[in-house]
């Protein structure tokens, strides 16, 4: 590797990280290129001139991208998940963390809905169906012993990924302008194979006797 390209890769940590995941390789594969035609000293010069004003430029220009669509994708998320919906997900969060999970899970995100709408819950399930859906969920896990770090990210499973995107799905198919946290119920049940889906079967709970309730 040369000084150049050592120092170019320098450069390419300014961009925002998910540019840099995504074009980091071919920009230095690109500037490689393009550094064997700097044949001389004065032709290296006008190079790294090049460069350097390109750089300047480009990475103001993509962190304010970056910044404007992480807003637009706030902006859509509080206009298609109401604040109940919002909430499960951080009750969600606060299980997935109790219990030390790298990641949340179509469980977590069950007892974060159940914890939210626990009227509809006991509604939809009864009170008892309710206590024991929790205590099985809970049952193979061990608590986290330290306190709960809410700086931490804690990023969805790839199954609770699909059980919110279903989540979705129900609302719109129920015609509801926004998400709630009962629709999270149907999402999970949709999810079939996780261990969440499977309690909610045990105990009676299917799909049509959620959407009756939507």
């Amino acid at each position: 590797m040369t000084r150049s390209e050592r120092i170019y890769r320098i450069l390419v940590r300014a961009y925002p990280r998910e540019y840099r995941a995504r074009f980091g390789e071919p920009m230095v594969q690109a500037f490689c290129d393009r550094l064997r035609t700097a044949t001389d000293l004065r032709k290296l010069v006008r190079f790294w001139r090049g460069i350097v004003v390109d750089w300047a430029m480009t990475v103001p220009a993509r962190h304010w991208e970056q910044r404007r669509a992480r807003k637009l994708a706030r902006r859509e998320w509080r206009r298609t998940w109401s604040e109940e919906a919002r909430r499960a997900l951080f009750f969600a969060r606060y299980e997935a963390m109790g219990f030390a999970h790298a990641q949340i899970t179509p469980e977590d995100l069950l007892l974060g809905a159940l914890r939210q709408d626990r009227a509809f819950a006991m509604g939809a399930l009864g009170a008892t169906a309710v206590e024991e859906i929790r205590r099985e969920l809970q049952a193979p896990l061990r608590p986290h012993e330290k306190n709960v770090q809410f700086a931490r990210r804690v990023a969805f499973s790839d199954p609770c990924k699909r059980a919110l995107a279903h989540a979705t799905e129900e609302a719109q198919a129920g015609g509801s302008a926004r998400v709630a946290a009962r629709h999270l119920i149907g999402g999970i049940l949709r999810g079939e194979g996780s261990l969440a889906a499977r309690v909610l079967e045990q105990h009676g709970c299917d799909l049509a006797q959620i959407r009756s309730q939507y």
